[in-house]
């Protein structure tokens, strides 16, 4: 018989070893528990949330159950601009530039609006200067947040300047939820006085 018959063979003869042995073990393995929190001590710790962030910063959580509001917290807006003041010049055409909360930038003239070939990143990347009176400068910066998930207070907040606590820890027993938040902030100013346009 040739040898592809035997290594079917072998083959065969593993996986029904293999089916045996774990029969026989099966007793043996423990099952991982079901962590539901609803049942937990037969107490409901938290309602189950949407948390829904506008591009002003306000962030709602909602009730998954009905809709209503459990709670809103004010923060920093999402995009940050001055550059929808700044008439530019484009082939002879006044022109602003108006950013996106993806970073996107976008020329609006008059009843046309179009994407520009780069974005709010590589805008500031590229220590951009527009015309003698007019440079772009700006950051994107990453906060992260812990919120108490009953309340919506502010635990904590940490970004690229250091960590803050509001409270020293949640209550007791409390869900925390924990948020990332990006933020763009794009300025058009005057290079010899630094004054926005």
């Amino acid at each position: 018989m040739s040898h592809w018959y035997w290594r079917v063979v072998a083959l065969k003869a593993a996986f029904v070893l293999t089916c045996f042995v774990s029969y026989l073990r099966a007793d043996t393995v423990q099952k991982l528990p079901f962590c539901n929190p609803h049942s937990a001590n037969d107490a409901r710790l938290s309602n189950d949330l949407v948390i829904v962030s506008t591009i002003d910063g306000r962030l709602t959580a909602l009730s998954t159950e009905n809709g209503d509001k459990a709670w809103a917290l004010e923060t920093k807006p999402l995009v940050s601009s001055n550059l929808h003041h700044v008439e530019l010049t484009s082939g002879g055409k006044w022109v602003r530039l108006v950013p996106s909360l993806r970073g996107r930038l976008y020329s609006l003239s008059g009843d046309t609006i179009e994407p520009l070939p780069f974005n709010a990143d590589q805008l500031l990347s590229s220590s951009f200067k527009y015309s003698d009176d007019l440079v772009i400068a700006g950051a994107r910066e990453t906060v992260w947040m812990g919120v108490e998930a009953n309340s919506g207070a502010v635990v904590y907040e940490c970004g690229s300047s250091g960590c803050n606590s509001e409270q020293q820890t949640a209550s007791s027993g409390r869900d925390v939820i924990v948020l990332r938040r990006h933020s763009n902030t794009v300025r058009a100013l005057d290079p010899r006085s630094g004054h926005e346009k």
